[in-house]
């Protein structure tokens, strides 16, 4: 990310004011102060200094906070939208708008319900459908449905028998023969 900081405005985060900020552009940086404790040295001064991001193994980008002896991790692009996008209708996830989940400028992150958000995740191709043995509700295999196409060609097998012989119902079969399920093989 190409950080302009003439352009960039930061806010405390939300129950950590007075430690740390977020920016517009996606940084975080912990602010000055004194940490004290109950024991020797009994305290201690926090420079300011940009925090380190780390990339979760999904792809999201995540820092960690610490308060009250503490620590917790938060996804840069939630606190960022928190910060800085109104969200009047409370919706509850964070969209990228280019998909890059690295990409958590306040101009690429919008509001939106999980359903909007699956939704353009299909649209821009972040993710594909799952079809055939990816699908995690199908009775059936690929080589099974190659089977049972090929036994109804050969005439001798009607959908009831079939629907007997695979364990589906006599709809299912229907449409496993007539391709309107498994329609990519």
């Amino acid at each position: 990310m190409q950080v302009n900081e003439s352009k960039e405005i930061w806010k405390d985060i939300k129950d950590y004011e007075g430690m740390y900020q977020v920016s517009n552009l996606g940084r975080i940086k912990t602010l000055e102060r004194i940490v004290k404790y109950d024991t020797p040295p009994y305290s201690h001064t926090v420079h300011m200094k940009i925090k380190k991001i780390s990339k979760k193994n999904n792809g999201y980008m995540i820092v960690g906070l610490w308060k009250d002896n503490k620590g917790k991790n938060f996804h840069i692009h939630r606190l960022v939208a928190n910060a800085f996008i109104d969200n009047p209708e409370n919706k509850a996830t964070v969209n990228h708008i280019d998909s890059d989940k690295t990409n958590n400028c306040v101009t690429n992150l919008e509001w939106n319900t999980q359903s909007e958000n699956n939704k353009h995740a299909f649209k821009v191709g972040a993710r594909k459908p799952l079809v055939g043995d990816k699908c995690t509700f199908t009775k059936t295999t690929e080589k099974e449905v190659l089977e049972m196409r090929e036994l109804y060609a050969t005439g001798n097998y009607s959908y009831k028998e079939l629907a007997t012989l695979y364990n589906l119902s006599y709809d299912g079969i229907w449409c496993i023969i007539n391709r309107k399920r498994w329609k990519h093989i």
